[in-house]
């Protein structure tokens, strides 16, 4: 399984996402919840919820050996480099992921070969 990170630019936490897939399956979730395999922290309670409580999903597949994201119908959209995300897309190194317009962005990263 490939190892990769989704690094947090809010909260600063590296989510190692193979350890995710065999922590709490596959797909990984992502969103507000407090079960999701990430959470998404909400900036303070004077302003809106900027993420779903079920955002989005990273699936990973053995075959190709790649992440992918979808967004799960979330009120505020989720970007990938910027661009709103229609459908699935695999994720590439050095990725920019926010949810919503106001958390993120996180960077999905792949180790470097030695």
């Amino acid at each position: 399984m490939k190892k990769a990170t989704l690094t947090d630019s809010v909260t600063g936490e590296n989510h190692n996402l193979c350890v995710l897939v065999y922590e709490y399956g596959d797909p990984v979730t992502i969103g507000r919840n407090e079960d999701r395999s990430i959470r998404l922290v909400e900036k303070p309670k004077s302003q809106r919820f900027s993420s779903s409580r079920i955002h989005a999903t990273i699936s990973y597949n053995r075959e190709t050996d790649t992440y992918s994201i979808i967004d799960n119908g979330s009120t505020r959209g989720t970007f990938v480099n910027d661009s709103p995300l229609e459908g699935s897309t695999d994720l590439k190194d050095g990725d920019t992921l926010d949810f919503g317009p106001w958390y993120g962005p996180m960077t999905y990263e792949e180790p470097k070969a030695a």
